[in-house]
Formats: structure tokens, C-alpha cells, sequence
């Protein structure tokens, strides 16, 4: 980061917001005639089937009925802001909500934008006997244009604007995530059990949560499988499970979408098991590093927290600089001090910056929170951190921040001073499609609930894009860097639906941090069949996934310096596809401290990607935080305001 002065602003005053009126509603109403029409027939099935329970049960066995506790999908279009007014006056339980959107028709469109894609609102509900009894009767007076009655009226509202009700059913429960890593899995291990994670529906009641487990245990148990672990975090409203169930069960599913767990009305969705961990490439060159400049000396308090891997707390550029909190005993899973890789890595980084640019040390302890260890991502295969296979990530990292900010098991919290939060994590089994993620909401209260900065990795993409207008690939090599730049541009915006942020860093109260395409290593060749793909500093890599975030929200927000990352080609002739270099080796990168052979403690190495560019920026908020903090207590603008 650059040494410039801070700019002191006026102290500010705060004044009450102007009173507004609610936002009014864009989308136009149908009439009761015109839904009628469009949804009677489903009101009028389930009208017949609630005073015979022969007929109700036998309605049980169709997934695509509504009966009663069974989670039911209303689909509104715009934005109505008395819907849970309107579930609460006939006793709905509110389970979830979720956006998305449609193109206009003649039935739903935005008044003043009639060929614009049209909001629609996703209301997850479970209603009892009553309650269905309850809506059909408000339908009938919606329909026949009466009162609604006291309480009700709202009900009109949501009616005019329904666009589909209907149940939670098997189709919604089988993720393409899932569908696509059992498939995977089958193909490298056809008799290997598979484990999967499993999200139910959030009910209120804590009895009701643990029937519900139970009901999923005996489940599994008939079909020869287990729970692994279970979890409940009621703040974001998440209770899931992580299981196993033979390979069989899951060929089962795959070649009969409608049998099975699939059918359970418990279960909100089912997702392959999250891969959170060391994605980033990582090099094998060593490069021994001088003693340290400054020594770590007096250091305050720790502002900036790392969850990641055990780092090697003896390298040369750490020792006496880390206050390590490692409840769960990780480093004891880690067979060597070579495996240390990630966490030394983001250590380093985040205490001194890029090595390359000389000591700029932060003058606080850092905070290490292990939540990753050693383990094969394949059978005999090599090993890579990760988060523990045996438990649900995202519970691990509640419990992260909790005993760091708000104390465990009546015990004081481990870090209360830490206000800067680094996540160089992602998970490589999600990427995300418009739907938050649960790791992403726990950001998001994390954040909002203890006033921290926390920022993620955008992630790293490493498939390969293919250069259509490319017919050789020694004239796209040889062309000038310009040239080179808009063709590899065109063709990553060309396959942008398929290089989406990897979760959790569609979080909103989180930065987002991508890898730009920069360094400080001097120009010295390439890797086979590689080349620089870009003339300017300030695009994103390759490799660094872009895209938009949570209610179309830009994403990344920041690119910090991840490499400047060069591609390679699969082939010299069309069709040529490129993919980024997966190690940086000598070629490219940002320097930081690694792990020594044979009990070294002053080795380096060059390292790349969005946790290389997430770890730089956690460096950068702490020295500007240490700034901050050196700024007159008192007022230096006497007499002045700054009004909000």
C-alpha cells in the first residue's frame, strides 16, 4: 500500500432520515376473472380433497399436491411488503424466502417497463390443516370479489400478483450441484460411499427440529447409510445434516428422481459435501529468504484474524508475530511441517505484504484460528487442506467466530479486539447462481452482528475458455500484448454464466476481493506453451471469478495483485482453449513465506490467485486500521460539521 497521509474529516453529525413513501408496486395486479383461470384448478383440487381425509391421504402420495406439512411455494411477482403480515393472519409458518425473476408476458409485467424481466419473490411456507382451510376459504371471497375480513385484506394483494403456488417437491430437492459431483464421485469410486449435505427445513420449535432428525436418521438407516454430523445455527435459520449412504442409494436417486430421500418433506434441498480449503496454485521452488529486517519486538493486540490452516509459527517471518488458537488440536493431523503450505502462506502475507516490496510489518499480533488439516481429495491421491471431512464446514466456522468474539462454554472470547476478518476460502463444489448460500448469510450476520470486516476470496476457476477467433496458437503467442488482451477479454465475457463466484463470497456485508493481473517479478520467460494474456495491470486473472453477486450486486469489489497469471494452451491448431498456469513457479507471483525442508525457517515461494489477493488486502485494512488509530483524539476541525 502506498505511504500517504490520512485526510482528517469533520466529525460527523447525524440527523433523522427524511420520512419516504413506500415503494410503490410496479407490477401490475390480475384480476380475480384472470387467476382464476390461471391457478383455480389447484385451489379447486385441494377444496375437494380437505374435508375427506380418505381423499387427503391419498393426496399425501403425490408430490405434486399441496396437503398439509408439506412445504408450499408462493411465487409473487414485484415486491410486496405485507406478505408476512398476510401469512401471520392465517397461521402459515414462514420457513424461507428466495428471489427470482421472468420475462415479461401478457400476464405480468413492470408498468413502465413492459419488455423488462419481472421480479418475482419466492415465500417458502409449511401450513397446517387449518391454515390450508384458511386459504382456500379467503380464495373463494378473493374470487367472487367479496370482503376478505378483518385482517385479510392484504390477502387481495398477494392474490393479484401470485404468479404460481404449488409444493416443495422432488425436483426442487435435487440440486445440479449435487447431480453433477455424484456423477463425478460414481465415476472415480463406484463402491465408495458418498457423502452429501443435507439442509431441512428451518422450523421454530426445537421439538419439532429434533423430530425431524430423527425422521432423517431412520431414513438414512434403512437405506444403509448414517449421519456424520448435524447442525443448527437459528440466527440464519439453517438446521442441516452432513450424511453417507452407499453408492447404490445414489444411483438410485440419479436414475429415479422421485424415490428416496428425495421424497422426505423435511428436506429443503440436497448438495454435495462442501470442499472448503488450499485452492490456489502454489510453488515447489524454494527461495531462501535474509534475516528479517525489523524484529517483531512489542506487538498490540490483534485486529486482523486468519481462518485457515496450522501455520509454521517458527518461520523466520512469523515467529513471535501469531497467537494461535487451535481448540480442535488440527496441527496434530498434519504429518509434516511441509504441509503447512496455506496457512504460512496467508500468515505471511497478511503480517508483511508481497516479500518482494521489502518489510512493511504490521505492528499487531495476528490471530490464527485453524480450520483446516492434511487430507487426500482422492484415495492414494495427494494431500491438500481442507476443511474436516467428518463435520458440516460452515458449523466450524460459527463456532470460529463465536469463541473469537463472544466466548464459548462461559469462557471468555479468545479474541475480542479483532475487527478484520480474512477468508481465503472458498467452496469448489458451489458456485453461485442467484441463490445465497448459507456459508454467505453467516458472513452477512457475522458481520452486521459484531461490526467486523470480513473479506473473501472471490475464488479460483481454473477451467479452460476457448478462443474461437484463435487458429494458431504461435500467431496468438507472437501478437502484441494489446492484441492478445481483447481476444482473451472477449472470450472470458463470452463464457462468464460459467465462471461464477465461488461461495461464500456472494456475502453482501463482506468485501469481495478478486486477483488483478500484477506482481513485482521482473519479466523472465514463461512455462511451456504459456504466455501473459493481458498488456494491463488492472484486469482480473483468469482465474479470478467474477460476476454478479446477490440481487445483481457488482462482485468482486476490489482486485488486489494475485500474479501476473499466464495462460496455457491445450493445443497449437484450432480448437485452441486456454486455461491458467497452475503453478507460478519462477515466472510470476507474490512472494511470501512457506514452509522449509529438512526444519528450514527462512524459506519463500511465489504463490497466486484470489487468497494471495484476499491475504494482501487484510494486510492493506490493518496498516490503514493502525493509521487510523494514530489520528488525534480530539477534533481538528473545530467548528466544523459533516452532516449525513
Amino acid at each position: 500500500m502506498a505511504e500517504r497521509p490520512i485526510l482528517a474529516l469533520p466529525r460527523p453529525t447525524k440527523q433523522r432520515p427524511r420520512t419516504r413513501q413506500p415503494p410503490r408496486e410496479t407490477v401490475r395486479g390480475l384480476t380475480s376473472e384472470r387467476q382464476g383461470q390461471r391457478l383455480g384448478p389447484k385451489f379447486d383440487r385441494l377444496s375437494e380433497a380437505l374435508p375427506d381425509p380418505a381423499r387427503l391421504a391419498e393426496l399425501r402420495s403425490d408430490p405434486s399436491a399441496i396437503v398439509p406439512e408439506r412445504a408450499l411455494v408462493f411465487e409473487v411477482t414485484g415486491t410486496l411488503t405485507n406478505f408476512y403480515q398476510a401469512m401471520r393472519s392465517i397461521g402459515l409458518e414462514f420457513v424461507g424466502e428466495d428471489e427470482d425473476a421472468i420475462e415479461a408476458d401478457e400476464d405480468f409485467a413492470i408498468t413502465d417497463k413492459p419488455t423488462a424481466g419481472v421480479p418475482v419473490r419466492l415465500y417458502f411456507t409449511i401450513p397446517d390443516q387449518q391454515a390450508l382451510q384458511e386459504l382456500v376459504s379467503l380464495w373463494r371471497h378473493f374470487q367472487q370479489n367479496e370482503p376478505l375480513g378483518y385482517g385479510r385484506a392484504s390477502w387481495k394483494q398477494v392474490f393479484e400478483h401470485l404468479k404460481d403456488i404449488r409444493p416443495w417437491g422432488p425436483e426442487d430437492r435435487l440440486t445440479t450441484d449435487a447431480v453433477r459431483d455424484w456423477h463425478e464421485r460414481l465415476e472415480v469410486a463406484p463402491e465408495r460411499p458418498i457423502r452429501f449435505e443435507t439442509e431441512f427445513w428451518f422450523r421454530e420449535n426445537e421439538a419439532r427440529r429434533r423430530r425431524t432428525e430423527d425422521s432423517f436418521g431412520a431414513m438414512l438407516g434403512g437405506l444403509g447409510g448414517q449421519v456424520i454430523h448435524q447442525a443448527t445455527i437459528s440466527p440464519i435459520r439453517y438446521h442441516a445434516a452432513l450424511a453417507e449412504v452407499p453408492a447404490s442409494q445414489i444411483q438410485r436417486i440419479l436414475d429415479h428422481a422421485d424415490v428416496g430421500l428425495v421424497t422426505a418433506d423435511d428436506i429443503m434441498v440436497l448438495r454435495p459435501q462442501s470442499v472448503i480449503g488450499d485452492l490456489d496454485p502454489r510453488d515447489e521452488e524454494e527461495v531462501l529468504l535474509g534475516p528479517p529486517a525489523v524484529a517483531a519486538g512489542q506487538l498490540g493486540p490483534p485486529i486482523v484474524a486468519l481462518f485457515d490452516g496450522v501455520p509454521m509459527a517458527q518461520h523466520d517471518r512469523l515467529r513471535d508475530r501469531l497467537t494461535i488458537d487451535d481448540p480442535d488440536d488440527f496441527a496434530g493431523s498434519y504429518g509434516a511441517a511441509s504441509e503447512q503450505i496455506h496457512g504460512t502462506s496467508m500468515a505471511s502475507l497478511i503480517v508483511h505484504g508481497n516479500l518482494d516490496e521489502g518489510p512493511t510489518g504490521i505492528r499487531r499480533q495476528l490471530y490464527v484460528r485453524p480450520v483446516m488439516v492434511p487430507q487426500e481429495i482422492v484415495p492414494g491421491g495427494e494431500r491438500r487442506e481442507l476443511m474436516p471431512s467428518d463435520q458440516l464446514g460452515i458449523d466450524l466456522m460459527w463456532r470460529a467466530f463465536l469463541r473469537m468474539l463472544e466466548g464459548e462454554a462461559g469462557e471468555a472470547p479468545t479474541a475480542p479486539t479483532v475487527r478484520i476478518v480474512n477468508l481465503s476460502l472458498g467452496d469448489a463444489k458451489r458456485r453461485f447462481a442467484g441463490v445465497m448460500s448459507p456459508w454467505a448469510k453467516l458472513i452477512d450476520y457475522v458481520a452486521w452482528r459484531y461490526k467486523t470486516l470480513i473479506l473473501v476470496s472471490a475464488g479460483n476457476i481454473d477451467d479452460r475458455v476457448p478462443l474461437p477467433d484463435v487458429d494458431n496458437w504461435g500467431a496468438f503467442e507472437s501478437a502484441p500484448p494489446a492484441e492478445r488482451q481483447v481476444t482473451v477479454l472477449r472470450s472470458v465475457f463470452g463464457n462468464r454464466a460459467t465462471r461464477q463466484l465461488l461461495s461464500p463470497s456472494e456475502a453482501v456485508n463482506a468485501l469481495t476481493i478478486g486477483a488483478c493481473y500484477s506482481d513485482c517479478v521482473p519479466a523472465n520467460g514463461a512455462a511451456p506453451m504459456a504466455v501473459g494474456p493481458y498488456e494491463s495491470n488492472f484486469l482480473p486473472n483468469l482465474s479470478s471469478a467474477m460476476g454478479l453477486g446477490f440481487r445483481r450486486g457488482i462482485k468482486p469489489e476490489l482486485l488486489f495483485p494475485g500474479g501476473r497469471e499466464q495462460v496455457r494452451a491445450n493445443s497449437t491448431h484450432a480448437p485452441i482453449e486456454v486455461e491458467p498456469v497452475r503453478g507460478p513457479n519462477r515466472y510470476f507471483g507474490i512472494r511470501a513465506a512457506r514452509p522449509g525442508r529438512a526444519g528450514r525457517t527462512d524459506e519463500s515461494a511465489l504463490y497466486s490467485g484470489t487468497s494471495v489477493a484476499a491475504a494482501l488486502a487484510s494486510h492493506d485494512a490493518a496498516r490503514i486500521t493502525e493509521m487510523l488509530e494514530e489520528l488525534p483524539a480530539e477534533d481538528i476541525h473545530q467548528g466544523s460539521t459533516l452532516t449525513f
